[in-house]
């Protein structure tokens, strides 16, 4: 009886302790999702930046900088430009996916970036893409524009097809890398037009396409409009087609792509804006609010016109998830089909 009773209370002492421990977890737990919470809502406490893949001036920057200087009033914060330009953008995507997913580093980007960098040049990321890059919005789309030098002999789409025709191989297409969405495209474009139009690199982006094409370093490229606008007014350059469906307001005499016959190969570039991955889903969401709310401002909408970019945020962060995704997907194919080595 002495026995039973002893061991009965060692029993319930081992009960009440692991009571005790089942409460201090739970109390933890409780306590750490309003924590969660509160760090959200508290977000920002600081400046927050945003790495640029490019230098200062092309179409990264201008997006960024219009939407980043609403974003501002929203969050109460600053918000600071970080240009990171080189390696076709490799160099800001590797400083994104390692920085601390606090919502305080931020990366923009585009299909170069954040679509087609993931496929060709997966081998030299230190990290998982679909883990260490977190999809926020759109904050843009901008029509490329097919353009030739001013003294380029073709002076249509049309022509250009029957110049390149008669001169196989002496028209070059430039691009920013080997596996380059200008660089595929280009492929693309040269198999289903049946034309022999070698590929000539440039070094970065929009900017140095622009010198190079005026140079004479190759004949051709695809150029977002907001870049190009001043050249073309000038007359040193000529759009002899543009990208997507519709024509552009600023260029109405320039046909599209695909109502020249070769559909789908040739899209708008996106600008959108990234966070590390594990970055907090309510810092995301709240992002995400801050984006949408400075791109449907007057003043983003005006800056956008001027420059014929087209103002478009995506419905949700997980929605863009799904567009890049499918995205990506579709660079794996045109990789597999054109036979670029995988870096």
């Amino acid at each position: 009886m002495k026995y039973e009773m002893l061991n009965r209370t060692n029993k319930e002492k081992k009960i009440m302790r692991f009571t005790r421990s089942i409460s201090f977890v739970l109390t933890v737990v409780a306590g750490a999702a309003p924590l969660a919470v509160t760090c959200a809502a508290e977000y920002p406490e600081r400046p927050i930046t945003i790495i640029i893949p490019y230098p200062p001036g092309g179409a990264t920057h201008i997006v960024t900088a219009a939407v980043a200087r609403e974003m501002e009033k929203s969050l109460g914060q600053p918000l600071r430009l970080d240009h990171k330009a080189g390696r076709d953008g490799m160099i800001a995507l590797e400083a994104a996916g390692k920085a601390a997913p606090d919502g305080y580093t931020l990366m923009a980007g585009n299909p170069t970036t954040n679509a087609v960098n993931p496929v060709v040049r997966r081998r030299q990321l230190p990290f998982d893409y679909a883990q260490a890059i977190a999809p926020i919005t759109v904050m843009s789309e901008i029509p490329n524009l097919f353009l030739v030098a001013a003294n380029f002999p073709a002076a249509n789409f049309k022509e250009f097809i029957a110049y390149v025709k008669q001169n196989p191989g002496k028209v070059k297409f430039g691009a920013p890398g080997i596996g380059a969405g200008e660089h595929l495209n280009g492929l693309v474009f040269g198999k289903a037009a049946g034309l022999d139009m070698p590929f000539q690199r440039h070094e970065g982006g929009a900017l140095e396409a622009l010198r190079d094409l005026m140079d004479g370093k190759f004949q051709w490229a695809m150029v977002n409009a907001a870049s190009s606008a001043a050249l073309i007014k000038e007359g040193k350059i000529r759009a002899l087609a543009v990208s997507g469906g519709r024509r552009v307001p600023a260029y109405p005499d320039v046909p599209t792509i695909d109502e020249s016959g070769y559909k789908g190969i040739f899209s708008n570039a996106w600008q959108a804006l990234f966070a590390p991955g594990g970055t907090p889903k309510e810092i995301i969401d709240k992002l995400h609010r801050a984006v949408v709310a400075a791109v449907e401002s007057p003043a983003v909408r005006e800056e956008f016109a001027k420059r014929s970019i087209i103002a478009v945020t995506s419905r949700s962060p997980a929605a863009f998830a799904a567009d890049l995704k499918a995205d990506i997907a579709q660079k794996e194919k045109i990789v597999a089909e054109t036979g670029i080595a995988v870096e």
